[in-house]
């Protein structure tokens, strides 16, 4: 007389490495769940009633997935592979005590099976599903030194599976060829699941998870949620710019008195350059020189007096200028330069101008004598927000928005 079973029961054939496992359908009919001992990515689907002429005898219940023999750690449950059977055995797994009989038989075994393993606290169970970006690590027992590990993979969880991106094997990674070229790179592989990954793994080892980036959301707006730490206002501007690789910047021209002693030391040369002229043996013998040596010399000689004039005449300037303002005559003048295409900027009175932090200032591409935006006149500089008069939000900070790689956002 045939049985029927509830649709999602579980039936089991064997155990250990020849443990197989099926789950009823709604339609009379069985999908293949374990084979072999691992689980299976790709379903196998059959009648109820050629399952058993292949398997012949089997068992209603259900064993997590096992691991090798001499294995006792680490499987799905995170309680130990001896302490599933344990369990499975206790809630009367007809299969689970018959592999329990056969590893209690082993010294390794015996020793495992303590009553403070038993009696442990159940960890929670290893999700199987992980958030986008979660990092994930496997590695053998051989290598758990932290410097050198012979066996291990590396993968990321991405929007529609799990890419591998690194494969080391006896302290070598796995590389491979780029097409029509001569440069190898790190190999990677993609799995469709979680599961599909952890089944490609050998056996032993264990899993590891590490929290990452969701690279599935925009850089510009991974970036806005991580809090911005600074002693003060211009490390502040200063670590938004680095954050979005804003490299806008101040430069300053020299000041009136560098460009007058620069101007004195190159009259200086001037002069020493006509004094030369003057000691060159057309000059210095001129009877017996040849008229056309003595011709040019006078007039290089007359080119440099021209220039030194020129000079003397701008120095001249340059001295009234310093003794007009001799308080700003060691300051240069300030400019507000960005060559790129990413923006910082701040408001002021709900108008967007550019602001960044260099040279222990804050700058603005805002010039207050002439009360407008404009990066190629002076800027405005101040070391704190308050002297700038920018709008601020409620937290003390000011309104800023960057704009980065096609993209913008008020942060």
């Amino acid at each position: 007389m045939s049985q029927s079973y509830t649709p999602g029961t579980i039936l089991c054939a064997g155990f250990g490495e020849t443990l197989e496992q099926v789950v009823v359908l709604s339609d009379g009919k069985v999908a293949t769940k374990t084979y072999a001992g691992k689980p299976v990515t790709r379903r196998d689907i059959m009648s109820l009633a050629d399952w058993k002429i292949l398997v012949g005898s089997f068992t209603e219940d259900y064993i997590p997935v096992p691991r090798p023999a001499n294995t006792y750690a680490a499987p799905e449950s995170g309680r130990g592979y001896l302490a599933d059977l344990q369990a499975s055995a206790a809630a009367g797994s007809s299969s689970a005590c018959l592999e329990l009989n056969a590893l209690l038989a082993t010294p390794a075994a015996t020793s495992a099976a303590t009553p403070a393993a038993t009696s442990a606290a159940t960890p929670a169970p290893e999700p199987e599903v992980h958030p986008i970006g979660t990092f994930l690590r496997w590695k053998h027992p051989d290598g758990a030194d932290q410097w050198y590990a012979p066996n291990s993979r590396t993968a990321i969880v991405i929007k529609n599976g799990i890419l591998q991106v690194k494969e080391v094997i006896n302290g070598t990674p796995t590389m491979t060829e780029t097409p029509g070229t001569q440069r190898s790179a790190v190999a990677k592989k993609f799995f469709s699941s979680f599961a599909e990954w952890k089944a490609s793994l050998p056996e032993g080892g264990a899993i590891t998870t590490k929290a990452g980036e969701d690279y599935s959301t925009p850089s510009i707006k991974r970036k806005a949620t991580n809090p911005v730490e600074a002693a003060d206002d211009i490390s502040y501007i200063k670590e938004i710019q680095k954050r979005y690789s804003v490299h806008a910047r101040l430069t300053q021209d020299l000041s009136l008195v560098e460009q007058r002693d620069n101007m004195i030391s190159t009259v200086s040369s001037m002069v020493g350059d006509v004094s030369q002229r003057l000691a060159s043996p057309a000059l210095k013998s001129p009877r017996q020189a040849n008229s056309r040596d003595i011709s040019s010399a006078l007039e290089d000689i007359q080119d440099m007096c021209k220039s030194i004039r020129r000079y003397t005449v701008y120095l001249s300037v340059l001295q009234n200028s310093i003794n007009f303002k001799p308080d700003e005559a060691h300051l240069g003048r300030f400019h507000f330069k960005n060559e790129y295409k990413q923006r910082l900027v701040a408001f002021m009175g709900g108008k967007e101008v550019d602001i960044c932090s260099s040279m222990g200032f804050i700058g603005l591409a805002w010039d207050k004598t002439y009360n407008c935006a404009n990066k190629w006149a002076r800027p405005t500089l101040a070391k704190t927000f308050a002297e700038l008069g920018l709008d601020m939000k409620a937290d003390g900070k000011p309104m800023l928005k960057v704009y980065y790689r096609k993209d913008s956002i008020e942060l």
